[in-house]
């Protein structure tokens, strides 16, 4: 059976499904360019960017420029709150290249307005790694920290924002 039609049989609950998928197929070739593929079908977004996250936790190659360039000119396509989150959470591991600044940045702007408060945490940190990449977005990123210490409430979110405090963005 193929990575596809297994996940399509995933009941987007159960993490060991996932990682038995994970371990049976991440050593075949195209492997990660089957994972980007299938970011833009809806029902097989979220776990096959968790696929996508597991490999690079595991300390997995990084993508080819094409394949990198491809992930993130799927971010439009994210419905689910938990592939936005994914994608997310692997952006230091996938650095864009200047021809992908516009595309990330309108992906993090769109999730910092997000409803589910964990894609908000990470669109902060998504937010200064655009602004450590390209030093236009410094200045806003610094602002954005500090609006967001100001007026969010979850603790998962504040926590995320004093992190990227510490990490060199300071309070104005």
């Amino acid at each position: 059976m193929s990575l596809e039609d297994e996940l399509g049989q995933w009941d987007r609950k159960s993490k060991d499904f996932l990682a038995s998928l994970f371990d049976r197929h991440n050593c075949q070739p195209g492997f990660l360019a089957g994972l980007v593929g299938m970011v833009d079908d809806p029902r097989l977004q979220s776990g096959a960017t968790w696929l996508l996250k597991r490999h690079f936790d595991q300390g997995g190659e990084p993508l080819d420029d094409k394949l990198m360039s491809a992930m993130y000119n799927k971010t439009p396509m994210l419905v689910h709150w938990d592939a936005k989150l994914h994608v997310l959470q692997c952006i230091e591991q996938m650095p864009f290249p200047d021809s992908q600044m516009r595309t990330v940045e309108a992906f993090v702007r769109h999730c910092l307005a997000d409803d589910a408060r964990f894609v908000r945490a990470w669109a902060y940190s998504g937010f200064c790694e655009l602004a450590r990449r390209f030093p236009q977005y410094q200045a806003e990123a610094t602002h954005v920290l500090n609006e967001a210490r100001a007026s969010e409430t979850a603790g998962s979110v504040l926590s995320r924002v004093r992190r990227e405090l510490r990490r060199g963005f300071a309070i104005d």
